[in-house]
């Protein structure tokens, strides 16, 4: 996955995991840094959020985003 595919993808690379997984990254930085902006401490309720974004449709996610892994 490159830059360039990340700006402009084909309908092919749009389905890609890979291009996916960049997207998801974005989301998650995008809605940390509002959340900051707008005061909220860094805290474990935000970093589960930015985790359950982060998985959206990405590999493994049969496990729960946004969770603590019970071990």
């Amino acid at each position: 996955m490159t830059f360039t595919d990340v700006i402009d993808p084909t309908p092919e690379q749009r389905k890609s995991r890979e291009h996916r997984e960049v997207i998801n990254y974005q989301n998650a930085l995008k809605d940390g840094l509002e959340q900051i902006k707008k005061g909220d401490p860094f805290s474990t309720r935000m970093l589960l959020r930015l985790h359950k974004i982060l998985v959206i449709n990405a590999r493994g996610t049969s496990s729960a985003g946004g969770e603590f892994r019970r071990i």
